[in-house]
Protein backbone atom coordinates (compact mmCIF):
# COMPACT_ATOMS: atom_id res chain seq x y z
CA UNK A 1 0.00 0.00 0.00
CA UNK A 2 3.15 2.37 0.21
CA UNK A 3 4.07 1.89 -2.73
CA UNK A 4 0.85 2.92 -4.42
CA UNK A 5 0.44 5.83 -2.13
CA UNK A 6 3.97 7.07 -2.97
CA UNK A 7 3.03 6.53 -6.98
CA UNK A 8 -0.26 8.62 -6.66
CA UNK A 9 1.95 11.25 -5.18
CA UNK A 10 4.94 11.82 -7.25
CA UNK A 11 1.64 11.06 -10.13
CA UNK A 12 0.28 14.45 -8.46
CA UNK A 13 3.31 16.67 -8.16
CA UNK A 14 4.42 16.02 -11.74
CA UNK A 15 0.97 16.38 -13.32
CA UNK A 16 -1.41 14.01 -15.07
CA UNK A 17 -0.94 14.48 -18.91
CA UNK A 18 2.40 17.05 -19.10
CA UNK A 19 4.77 16.65 -21.46
CA UNK A 20 7.58 13.77 -20.66
CA UNK A 21 9.88 15.62 -21.63
CA UNK A 22 9.30 18.43 -18.95
CA UNK A 23 7.61 15.93 -16.06
CA UNK A 24 10.66 14.06 -15.36
CA UNK A 25 11.26 13.30 -11.93
CA UNK A 26 13.60 11.19 -9.95
CA UNK A 27 12.50 9.77 -6.74
CA UNK A 28 15.43 9.26 -3.85
CA UNK A 29 13.90 6.24 -2.04
CA UNK A 30 17.47 5.34 -0.18
CA UNK A 31 20.36 6.85 1.90
CA UNK A 32 22.80 6.32 4.03
CA UNK A 33 21.82 7.11 7.44
CA UNK A 34 24.44 8.71 10.00
CA UNK A 35 23.74 10.53 13.42
CA UNK A 36 25.89 13.18 14.61
CA UNK A 37 27.26 16.35 12.41
CA UNK A 38 30.19 16.75 10.16
CA UNK A 39 30.27 19.68 7.61
CA UNK A 40 32.82 16.86 5.51
CA UNK A 41 29.79 14.84 5.30
CA UNK A 42 28.29 16.92 2.65
CA UNK A 43 31.64 16.45 0.30
CA UNK A 44 31.11 14.38 -3.01
CA UNK A 45 33.99 12.17 -2.35
CA UNK A 46 33.19 11.21 0.83
CA UNK A 47 33.04 7.83 1.99
CA UNK A 48 29.96 6.24 3.02
CA UNK A 49 30.17 2.59 2.55
CA UNK A 50 30.45 2.28 6.59
CA UNK A 51 27.03 3.62 7.07
CA UNK A 52 23.98 1.90 7.49
CA UNK A 53 21.26 2.02 4.43
CA UNK A 54 18.16 2.44 4.85
CA UNK A 55 14.63 3.53 3.02
CA UNK A 56 13.73 7.34 3.38
CA UNK A 57 9.76 5.82 5.34
CA UNK A 58 12.38 4.12 7.22
CA UNK A 59 13.97 7.29 9.49
CA UNK A 60 12.26 7.94 12.14
CA UNK A 61 15.10 9.69 14.48
CA UNK A 62 13.63 12.50 16.33
CA UNK A 63 16.31 14.94 17.30
CA UNK A 64 19.32 15.79 15.53
CA UNK A 65 21.27 16.50 13.71
CA UNK A 66 21.28 13.25 11.82
CA UNK A 67 22.49 12.90 7.63
CA UNK A 68 21.36 11.40 4.36
CA UNK A 69 23.33 10.27 1.36
CA UNK A 70 22.12 9.02 -1.45
CA UNK A 71 23.67 8.73 -5.34
CA UNK A 72 21.33 10.69 -8.31
CA UNK A 73 22.22 10.02 -11.88
CA UNK A 74 21.10 13.01 -14.01
CA UNK A 75 20.91 11.29 -17.62
CA UNK A 76 21.84 13.34 -20.88
CA UNK A 77 19.22 13.79 -22.31
CA UNK A 78 16.88 15.85 -20.19
CA UNK A 79 16.32 18.86 -21.80
CA UNK A 80 18.90 21.86 -21.42
CA UNK A 81 16.27 24.97 -20.98
CA UNK A 82 14.40 23.42 -17.84
CA UNK A 83 15.73 24.59 -14.76
CA UNK A 84 15.95 21.65 -11.71
CA UNK A 85 14.43 21.42 -8.27
CA UNK A 86 14.97 19.28 -5.47
CA UNK A 87 11.85 18.79 -3.33
CA UNK A 88 12.06 17.89 0.17
CA UNK A 89 8.84 16.75 2.16
CA UNK A 90 8.91 15.64 5.97
CA UNK A 91 8.58 16.70 9.75
CA UNK A 92 12.09 18.07 9.75
CA UNK A 93 13.96 21.26 9.89
CA UNK A 94 16.56 20.61 6.57
CA UNK A 95 19.75 21.78 5.00
CA UNK A 96 20.54 20.23 1.22
CA UNK A 97 24.09 19.59 -0.21
CA UNK A 98 24.71 18.52 -4.22
CA UNK A 99 28.42 17.34 -4.35
CA UNK A 100 29.01 19.43 -1.16
CA UNK A 101 27.37 22.69 -2.72
CA UNK A 102 25.03 23.63 -0.01
CA UNK A 103 21.49 24.41 -2.08
CA UNK A 104 19.09 25.35 0.41
CA UNK A 105 17.31 24.72 3.50
CA UNK A 106 14.17 24.98 5.51
CA UNK A 107 14.35 26.25 8.82
CA UNK A 108 17.56 26.14 10.86
CA UNK A 109 18.58 22.87 11.44
CA UNK A 110 20.88 22.53 15.00
CA UNK A 111 21.88 20.56 17.90
CA UNK A 112 19.53 21.07 20.17
CA UNK A 113 15.87 22.26 20.58
CA UNK A 114 16.75 25.91 21.31
CA UNK A 115 19.44 26.29 18.48
CA UNK A 116 16.84 25.16 15.82
CA UNK A 117 13.91 26.83 14.01
CA UNK A 118 11.51 24.22 12.71
CA UNK A 119 11.27 24.42 9.17
CA UNK A 120 8.46 24.32 6.59
CA UNK A 121 7.30 20.41 5.82
CA UNK A 122 7.57 20.51 1.94
CA UNK A 123 10.08 23.03 0.13
CA UNK A 124 11.29 23.23 -3.29
CA UNK A 125 14.76 24.26 -3.56
CA UNK A 126 16.50 25.52 -7.25
CA UNK A 127 19.00 23.39 -8.76
CA UNK A 128 21.80 25.55 -10.45
CA UNK A 129 22.34 24.36 -14.26
CA UNK A 130 26.36 24.32 -13.89
CA UNK A 131 25.77 21.58 -11.31
CA UNK A 132 23.10 19.33 -13.04
CA UNK A 133 25.93 17.94 -15.25
CA UNK A 134 24.91 14.80 -16.66
CA UNK A 135 25.93 11.70 -14.63
CA UNK A 136 25.79 10.84 -11.29
CA UNK A 137 26.18 13.28 -8.09
CA UNK A 138 25.96 12.87 -4.46
CA UNK A 139 22.52 14.75 -2.82
CA UNK A 140 23.45 15.24 0.73
CA UNK A 141 21.01 16.25 3.67
CA UNK A 142 21.21 17.44 7.12
CA UNK A 143 18.17 17.27 9.48
CA UNK A 144 17.10 17.97 12.99
CA UNK A 145 13.48 17.66 14.51
CA UNK A 146 13.66 18.76 17.88
CA UNK A 147 10.23 19.86 18.08
CA UNK A 148 8.02 17.46 16.83
CA UNK A 149 5.45 16.84 19.77
CA UNK A 150 3.85 13.64 17.51
CA UNK A 151 5.27 10.13 17.52
CA UNK A 152 5.32 9.46 13.51
CA UNK A 153 5.86 6.11 11.76
CA UNK A 154 6.68 7.79 8.76
CA UNK A 155 7.89 11.44 9.45
CA UNK A 156 9.73 11.76 6.10
CA UNK A 157 7.65 11.52 3.10
CA UNK A 158 9.63 12.33 -0.18
CA UNK A 159 13.10 13.44 -1.83
CA UNK A 160 12.38 14.13 -5.29
CA UNK A 161 14.85 15.10 -8.18
CA UNK A 162 12.91 16.93 -11.17
CA UNK A 163 11.63 19.57 -13.57
CA UNK A 164 11.49 22.26 -11.54
CA UNK A 165 7.97 23.66 -12.38
CA UNK A 166 6.62 20.57 -11.91
CA UNK A 167 7.83 19.93 -8.48
CA UNK A 168 4.73 21.70 -5.86
CA UNK A 169 3.99 23.81 -8.23
CA UNK A 170 0.61 24.18 -8.08
CA UNK A 171 -1.65 22.42 -5.33
CA UNK A 172 -2.60 18.92 -6.96
CA UNK A 173 -5.72 18.35 -9.08
CA UNK A 174 -8.04 16.01 -6.05
CA UNK A 175 -7.53 19.27 -4.04
CA UNK A 176 -9.31 21.44 -6.69
CA UNK A 177 -12.35 18.56 -6.80
CA UNK A 178 -12.37 18.48 -2.49
CA UNK A 179 -12.82 22.37 -2.60
CA UNK A 180 -15.41 22.21 -5.20
CA UNK A 181 -18.00 20.06 -2.88
CA UNK A 182 -16.87 23.23 -0.38
CA UNK A 183 -20.20 25.48 -1.62
CA UNK A 184 -22.31 22.11 -1.18
CA UNK A 185 -20.97 21.66 2.23
CA UNK A 186 -21.91 25.22 3.20
CA UNK A 187 -24.99 25.30 1.72
CA UNK A 188 -25.91 22.18 2.99
CA UNK A 189 -24.90 23.18 6.95
CA UNK A 190 -27.20 26.44 6.13
CA UNK A 191 -30.12 24.59 4.60
CA UNK A 192 -30.58 21.66 7.06
CA UNK A 193 -29.89 24.53 10.29
CA UNK A 194 -33.17 26.36 8.56
CA UNK A 195 -35.34 22.85 8.34
CA UNK A 196 -34.40 21.90 11.71
CA UNK A 197 -35.82 24.89 13.55
CA UNK A 198 -38.76 24.54 11.00
CA UNK A 199 -39.04 20.88 11.70
CA UNK A 200 -38.00 20.60 15.28
CA UNK A 201 -39.26 17.00 15.57
CA UNK A 202 -36.91 15.91 12.31
CA UNK A 203 -33.28 15.27 14.16
CA UNK A 204 -32.19 14.37 10.41
CA UNK A 205 -32.16 17.81 9.55
CA UNK A 206 -29.64 18.64 12.67
CA UNK A 207 -27.26 16.06 12.26
CA UNK A 208 -27.15 16.64 8.23
CA UNK A 209 -26.26 20.05 9.58
CA UNK A 210 -23.55 18.96 11.49
CA UNK A 211 -22.20 16.35 9.20
CA UNK A 212 -22.00 19.37 6.70
CA UNK A 213 -20.60 21.67 9.68
CA UNK A 214 -17.63 18.71 11.00
CA UNK A 215 -16.84 17.85 7.07
CA UNK A 216 -16.03 21.70 6.48
CA UNK A 217 -13.62 21.41 9.24
CA UNK A 218 -12.32 18.65 7.88
CA UNK A 219 -11.64 19.85 4.43
CA UNK A 220 -10.09 22.97 5.86
CA UNK A 221 -7.94 20.70 7.59
CA UNK A 222 -6.84 18.24 4.85
CA UNK A 223 -6.31 21.27 2.70
CA UNK A 224 -4.23 23.35 4.98
CA UNK A 225 -0.80 21.93 4.43
CA UNK A 226 -1.20 21.75 0.52
CA UNK A 227 -2.94 25.40 0.21
CA UNK A 228 -1.59 27.36 2.96
CA UNK A 229 1.50 25.08 4.32
CA UNK A 230 3.62 25.59 7.74
CA UNK A 231 6.41 24.39 9.55
CA UNK A 232 6.78 21.03 11.02
CA UNK A 233 5.84 21.65 14.85
CA UNK A 234 2.21 22.17 13.41
CA UNK A 235 1.62 18.63 12.18
CA UNK A 236 1.43 16.50 14.56
CA UNK A 237 -1.42 18.82 15.80
CA UNK A 238 -3.03 19.20 12.34
CA UNK A 239 -2.93 15.16 12.56
CA UNK A 240 -4.76 15.35 16.02
CA UNK A 241 -7.56 17.41 14.09
CA UNK A 242 -7.93 15.65 11.06
CA UNK A 243 -7.93 12.22 13.07
CA UNK A 244 -11.01 13.52 15.75
CA UNK A 245 -12.79 15.19 12.72
CA UNK A 246 -12.40 12.07 10.72
CA UNK A 247 -13.65 9.87 14.20
CA UNK A 248 -16.81 12.77 14.68
CA UNK A 249 -17.58 12.63 11.03
CA UNK A 250 -17.66 8.78 10.84
CA UNK A 251 -20.15 8.49 14.02
CA UNK A 252 -22.07 11.42 12.85
CA UNK A 253 -22.70 9.64 9.45
CA UNK A 254 -23.84 6.60 11.40
CA UNK A 255 -26.05 8.54 13.35
CA UNK A 256 -27.70 10.66 10.20
CA UNK A 257 -28.49 7.32 8.90
CA UNK A 258 -30.13 5.70 11.56
CA UNK A 259 -32.17 8.92 12.07
CA UNK A 260 -32.95 8.89 8.61
CA UNK A 261 -34.13 5.58 8.51
CA UNK A 262 -35.51 4.68 11.91
CA UNK A 263 -35.58 2.11 13.92
CA UNK A 264 -35.96 0.74 17.39
CA UNK A 265 -32.69 0.94 19.58
CA UNK A 266 -31.50 3.46 16.85
CA UNK A 267 -29.58 5.29 19.69
CA UNK A 268 -27.79 2.29 21.33
CA UNK A 269 -27.08 1.22 18.13
CA UNK A 270 -25.02 4.54 17.16
CA UNK A 271 -23.49 4.60 20.53
CA UNK A 272 -22.06 1.15 19.98
CA UNK A 273 -20.58 2.35 17.00
CA UNK A 274 -19.10 5.49 18.64
CA UNK A 275 -17.02 3.34 20.53
CA UNK A 276 -16.10 0.58 17.89
CA UNK A 277 -15.32 3.12 15.83
CA UNK A 278 -13.07 4.47 18.53
CA UNK A 279 -11.03 1.18 18.40
CA UNK A 280 -9.30 2.74 15.69
CA UNK A 281 -7.19 5.06 17.42
CA UNK A 282 -5.20 1.95 18.36
CA UNK A 283 -3.85 1.39 14.50
CA UNK A 284 -1.01 2.25 13.64
CA UNK A 285 -0.01 5.62 11.31
CA UNK A 286 -2.58 8.35 11.15
CA UNK A 287 -3.52 7.28 7.51
CA UNK A 288 -4.59 3.95 8.93
CA UNK A 289 -6.28 5.00 11.79
CA UNK A 290 -8.58 7.62 9.39
CA UNK A 291 -9.00 4.50 6.68
CA UNK A 292 -10.36 2.14 10.14
CA UNK A 293 -12.91 4.81 11.06
CA UNK A 294 -14.25 5.20 7.52
CA UNK A 295 -14.24 1.72 7.25
CA UNK A 296 -16.31 1.27 10.71
CA UNK A 297 -18.42 4.35 9.83
CA UNK A 298 -19.51 3.48 6.33
CA UNK A 299 -19.94 -0.57 7.04
CA UNK A 300 -22.30 0.20 10.09
CA UNK A 301 -24.23 2.82 8.36
CA UNK A 302 -24.17 0.73 5.13
CA UNK A 303 -25.59 -2.56 7.29
CA UNK A 304 -28.08 -0.07 8.49
CA UNK A 305 -29.36 0.71 5.07
CA UNK A 306 -29.22 -2.88 3.97
CA UNK A 307 -31.73 -3.25 7.08
CA UNK A 308 -33.96 -0.29 6.06
CA UNK A 309 -34.18 -1.28 2.47
CA UNK A 310 -35.44 -5.02 3.31
CA UNK A 311 -38.15 -3.55 5.37
CA UNK A 312 -39.07 -0.80 2.79
CA UNK A 313 -38.16 2.76 4.08
CA UNK A 314 -38.74 5.94 2.41
CA UNK A 315 -35.00 7.14 1.30
CA UNK A 316 -32.96 3.71 1.68
CA UNK A 317 -32.69 2.99 -1.90
CA UNK A 318 -30.60 6.58 -2.38
CA UNK A 319 -28.86 6.37 1.05
CA UNK A 320 -27.92 2.33 -0.11
CA UNK A 321 -26.00 3.23 -3.30
CA UNK A 322 -23.90 6.58 -1.93
CA UNK A 323 -22.94 4.42 0.85
CA UNK A 324 -22.25 1.37 -1.04
CA UNK A 325 -19.94 2.88 -3.86
CA UNK A 326 -18.24 4.97 -0.91
CA UNK A 327 -17.53 1.93 0.84
CA UNK A 328 -16.06 0.34 -2.21
CA UNK A 329 -13.92 3.48 -3.06
CA UNK A 330 -12.78 3.35 0.65
CA UNK A 331 -11.41 -0.44 -0.49
CA UNK A 332 -10.45 0.13 -3.97
CA UNK A 333 -8.32 3.56 -3.58
CA UNK A 334 -7.80 4.33 -0.09
CA UNK A 335 -5.03 6.98 -0.49
CA UNK A 336 -7.26 9.10 -1.81
CA UNK A 337 -10.54 8.89 -0.02
CA UNK A 338 -9.96 11.13 2.64
CA UNK A 339 -9.01 13.84 0.55
CA UNK A 340 -11.83 13.94 -2.03
CA UNK A 341 -14.29 11.04 -2.11
CA UNK A 342 -15.48 11.79 1.41
CA UNK A 343 -16.44 15.34 1.01
CA UNK A 344 -18.45 14.23 -2.74
CA UNK A 345 -20.25 11.78 -0.24
CA UNK A 346 -21.70 14.24 2.51
CA UNK A 347 -22.91 16.29 -0.75
CA UNK A 348 -24.77 12.88 -2.12
CA UNK A 349 -26.14 12.04 1.84
CA UNK A 350 -27.48 15.85 1.22
CA UNK A 351 -29.23 15.11 -1.82
CA UNK A 352 -30.44 11.42 -0.13
CA UNK A 353 -32.31 13.85 2.14
CA UNK A 354 -33.64 16.82 0.17
CA UNK A 355 -35.05 14.54 -2.57
CA UNK A 356 -37.10 12.13 -0.10
CA UNK A 357 -38.10 15.04 1.99
CA UNK A 358 -39.45 16.89 -0.89
CA UNK A 359 -41.29 13.60 -1.75
CA UNK A 360 -42.31 13.52 2.15
CA UNK A 361 -43.45 17.01 2.24
CA UNK A 362 -45.52 16.58 -1.03
CA UNK A 363 -47.08 13.65 0.62
CA UNK A 364 -47.62 15.48 4.20
CA UNK A 365 -49.23 18.29 2.52
CA UNK A 366 -52.09 15.73 0.99
CA UNK A 367 -52.48 14.00 3.80
CA UNK A 368 -52.62 17.41 5.72
CA UNK A 369 -55.55 18.48 3.20
CA UNK A 370 -57.27 15.26 3.73
CA UNK A 371 -56.88 15.56 7.47
CA UNK A 372 -58.88 19.26 7.01
CA UNK A 373 -61.35 17.57 5.40
CA UNK A 374 -62.30 14.45 7.75
CA UNK A 375 -61.77 17.07 10.56
CA UNK A 376 -64.38 18.90 9.11
CA UNK A 377 -66.48 15.86 8.49
CA UNK A 378 -65.87 14.31 12.26
CA UNK A 379 -66.54 18.02 13.67
CA UNK A 380 -70.20 17.98 12.11
CA UNK A 381 -70.55 14.24 12.68
CA UNK A 382 -69.98 14.84 16.49
CA UNK A 383 -72.48 18.45 16.39
CA UNK A 384 -75.44 16.05 14.07
CA UNK A 385 -74.33 13.19 17.04
CA UNK A 386 -75.44 15.17 19.55
CA UNK A 387 -77.77 17.57 17.78
CA UNK A 388 -79.91 14.90 16.04
CA UNK A 389 -83.17 15.98 16.23
CA UNK A 390 -84.97 13.23 18.52
CA UNK A 391 -82.45 13.75 20.71
CA UNK A 392 -83.22 17.56 21.29
CA UNK A 393 -87.44 16.52 21.01
CA UNK A 394 -87.05 13.64 23.32
CA UNK A 395 -85.12 16.24 25.75
CA UNK A 396 -87.25 19.42 24.99
CA UNK A 397 -90.58 16.87 25.45
CA UNK A 398 -89.40 15.64 29.12
CA UNK A 399 -88.31 19.59 30.00
CA UNK A 400 -91.85 20.59 28.88
CA UNK A 401 -93.81 18.28 31.38
CA UNK A 402 -91.02 18.75 33.95
CA UNK A 403 -91.81 22.32 34.06
CA UNK A 404 -95.29 22.18 34.73
CA UNK A 405 -94.90 18.87 37.13
CA UNK A 406 -91.31 19.62 38.91
CA UNK A 407 -89.23 23.31 38.44
CA UNK A 408 -86.42 22.36 40.26
CA UNK A 409 -85.54 19.13 38.05
CA UNK A 410 -86.47 20.92 34.89
CA UNK A 411 -83.78 23.35 36.50
CA UNK A 412 -80.91 20.92 36.74
CA UNK A 413 -82.12 19.32 33.47
CA UNK A 414 -81.86 22.96 31.55
CA UNK A 415 -78.83 23.37 32.91
CA UNK A 416 -77.04 19.95 32.87
CA UNK A 417 -78.18 20.13 28.89
CA UNK A 418 -76.31 23.90 28.55
CA UNK A 419 -73.52 21.99 30.04
CA UNK A 420 -73.20 19.79 27.65
CA UNK A 421 -74.04 21.78 24.46
CA UNK A 422 -71.00 24.21 26.26
CA UNK A 423 -68.86 21.43 26.06
CA UNK A 424 -69.67 20.23 22.69
CA UNK A 425 -69.01 23.75 21.45
CA UNK A 426 -65.84 23.99 23.30
CA UNK A 427 -63.87 21.17 22.05
CA UNK A 428 -65.13 21.02 18.40
CA UNK A 429 -62.12 22.12 16.62
CA UNK A 430 -59.93 20.63 19.26
CA UNK A 431 -57.74 17.48 18.29
CA UNK A 432 -57.31 16.48 21.58
CA UNK A 433 -58.46 17.57 25.07
CA UNK A 434 -58.18 16.36 28.20
CA UNK A 435 -59.63 13.48 30.21
CA UNK A 436 -60.96 15.97 32.93
CA UNK A 437 -63.06 17.99 29.97
CA UNK A 438 -63.87 14.62 28.50
CA UNK A 439 -65.43 12.79 31.95
CA UNK A 440 -67.19 15.87 32.54
CA UNK A 441 -68.82 15.61 29.04
CA UNK A 442 -69.99 12.25 29.88
CA UNK A 443 -71.99 13.17 33.18
CA UNK A 444 -73.32 16.01 31.68
CA UNK A 445 -74.88 13.66 29.42
CA UNK A 446 -75.25 10.76 32.33
CA UNK A 447 -77.59 13.50 34.06
CA UNK A 448 -79.52 14.17 31.12
CA UNK A 449 -80.17 10.67 30.70
CA UNK A 450 -81.12 9.82 33.78
CA UNK A 451 -83.87 12.40 34.18
CA UNK A 452 -85.00 11.08 31.10
CA UNK A 453 -85.12 7.51 31.84
CA UNK A 454 -85.79 8.05 35.55
CA UNK A 455 -82.70 6.04 36.49
CA UNK A 456 -79.32 6.89 38.04
CA UNK A 457 -76.62 6.70 35.52
CA UNK A 458 -72.66 6.55 37.17
CA UNK A 459 -69.48 6.94 35.99
CA UNK A 460 -66.77 5.31 37.94
CA UNK A 461 -63.49 6.12 37.11
CA UNK A 462 -60.30 4.80 38.67
CA UNK A 463 -56.67 5.27 38.02
CA UNK A 464 -57.36 7.74 34.76
CA UNK A 465 -55.07 10.65 34.73
CA UNK A 466 -57.12 13.69 34.69
CA UNK A 467 -54.11 16.24 32.10
CA UNK A 468 -53.66 12.71 29.81
CA UNK A 469 -55.32 13.86 26.30
CA UNK A 470 -57.97 11.87 24.52
CA UNK A 471 -59.54 12.38 21.50
CA UNK A 472 -62.96 14.27 21.72
CA UNK A 473 -66.35 12.63 22.62
CA UNK A 474 -64.43 8.95 22.23
CA UNK A 475 -66.02 7.89 25.69
CA UNK A 476 -68.58 10.21 25.63
CA UNK A 477 -69.84 7.56 22.27
CA UNK A 478 -69.06 4.68 24.38
CA UNK A 479 -71.24 5.90 27.17
CA UNK A 480 -73.99 7.01 24.53
CA UNK A 481 -73.69 3.67 23.01
CA UNK A 482 -74.56 2.41 26.88
CA UNK A 483 -77.48 4.51 27.24
CA UNK A 484 -78.64 3.65 24.24
CA UNK A 485 -78.09 -0.32 23.80
CA UNK A 486 -76.86 -1.57 26.98
CA UNK A 487 -77.80 -2.22 30.25
CA UNK A 488 -81.51 -4.21 31.40
CA UNK A 489 -84.17 -2.32 32.93
CA UNK A 490 -82.24 -1.19 36.73
CA UNK A 491 -82.75 1.48 38.83
CA UNK A 492 -79.12 2.09 38.82
CA UNK A 493 -76.76 1.66 35.98
CA UNK A 494 -72.83 1.87 36.68
CA UNK A 495 -70.47 2.33 33.77
CA UNK A 496 -66.93 2.17 34.72
CA UNK A 497 -63.34 3.28 33.15
CA UNK A 498 -60.35 2.77 34.65
CA UNK A 499 -56.88 4.09 33.32
CA UNK A 500 -53.13 2.49 33.50
CA UNK A 501 -50.05 4.29 32.46
CA UNK A 502 -47.17 2.00 31.20
CA UNK A 503 -44.20 3.95 30.23
CA UNK A 504 -45.24 6.60 27.42
CA UNK A 505 -48.58 4.13 26.70
CA UNK A 506 -51.76 4.57 28.47
CA UNK A 507 -54.51 1.48 28.48
CA UNK A 508 -57.99 2.43 29.44
CA UNK A 509 -60.80 0.02 29.95
CA UNK A 510 -64.30 0.90 29.79
CA UNK A 511 -67.22 -1.56 31.08
CA UNK A 512 -71.00 -1.38 30.72
CA UNK A 513 -73.65 -3.67 31.55
CA UNK A 514 -74.94 -5.91 28.84
CA UNK A 515 -78.28 -5.60 27.43
CA UNK A 516 -80.05 -7.05 24.20
CA UNK A 517 -77.99 -10.06 22.63
CA UNK A 518 -74.82 -10.34 22.37
CA UNK A 519 -74.42 -10.66 18.66
CA UNK A 520 -76.14 -7.51 17.76
CA UNK A 521 -73.36 -5.14 20.19
CA UNK A 522 -70.45 -7.13 17.93
CA UNK A 523 -71.81 -5.19 14.76
CA UNK A 524 -69.45 -1.85 14.09
CA UNK A 525 -71.20 1.22 14.32
CA UNK A 526 -71.02 4.71 13.31
CA UNK A 527 -70.34 5.11 16.79
CA UNK A 528 -67.31 2.83 16.70
CA UNK A 529 -66.57 4.22 12.89
CA UNK A 530 -66.09 7.81 15.03
CA UNK A 531 -63.91 6.78 17.33
CA UNK A 532 -61.59 4.58 14.90
CA UNK A 533 -61.32 7.93 13.09
CA UNK A 534 -60.42 10.22 15.89
CA UNK A 535 -57.75 8.05 17.20
CA UNK A 536 -56.69 7.78 13.36
CA UNK A 537 -56.43 11.59 13.25
CA UNK A 538 -54.44 11.63 16.67
CA UNK A 539 -52.11 9.03 16.84
CA UNK A 540 -51.95 7.57 13.34
CA UNK A 541 -51.05 3.68 14.07
CA UNK A 542 -50.23 3.66 17.59
CA UNK A 543 -53.15 2.83 19.04
CA UNK A 544 -55.29 -0.18 19.43
CA UNK A 545 -58.78 -0.58 20.12
CA UNK A 546 -60.83 -4.00 20.65
CA UNK A 547 -64.45 -4.42 22.27
CA UNK A 548 -66.51 -7.76 23.07
CA UNK A 549 -68.61 -8.98 25.37
CA UNK A 550 -66.78 -10.52 28.42
CA UNK A 551 -69.48 -11.94 31.38
CA UNK A 552 -72.27 -9.74 31.63
CA UNK A 553 -70.50 -6.37 30.68
CA UNK A 554 -69.37 -5.50 27.27
CA UNK A 555 -65.90 -4.16 27.85
CA UNK A 556 -63.74 -1.92 25.58
CA UNK A 557 -60.02 -1.96 25.55
CA UNK A 558 -58.16 1.45 24.28
CA UNK A 559 -54.44 1.71 24.21
CA UNK A 560 -52.30 4.35 22.74
CA UNK A 561 -49.74 7.10 23.05
CA UNK A 562 -49.69 9.05 26.33
CA UNK A 563 -50.10 12.97 26.08
CA UNK A 564 -49.63 15.84 28.51
CA UNK A 565 -51.50 19.34 27.65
Amino acid sequence: MRWLAKLVVIATIVGIGAPPAHAWVIDVARFAVQRGDDPAWAAAGFDDRAWPRADLGDVTAPGGPTWLRATVVLEGSLPADRPIGILFAGVASHEVYWDGVRIGGGGVVGDSAERETPGPVVQRHWLPSQLATPGPHVIALRLSAFHRNLALSRPLWLILVGDYDRLDATPPIYLWLAMGSLSGLLLGAAFALVMFFYHRTDRAFLYLCALCVIATALLVAESWRPLVGYTYVWHGPRLLIIASLTWLLNVLVVAFTAVRLPRPGHRRFVGVVAVVISAAWLLPGWDVKSWGMFLGGLGFALGWTIRARRAGQLGSWPMLVVLAVSLALLVGVPESFADVAVFVLIDLLLLCLIAPYAIERSRERAHRDRALVTAARLETELVRKHLQPHFLMNTLTALAEWIDEDPRVAGEMIGALADELRLLHDILDRTLITMDEELRLCRAHLQIMSRRKGRDYQLISEGVDLHAMIPPAVFHTLVENAVTHGARPSATVVLRLSGERHGTRIRYVFEAPLGGEPQVRRAEGAGTRYIRARLHESFGTQWTFTAGAVEDVWRTELELPARSP
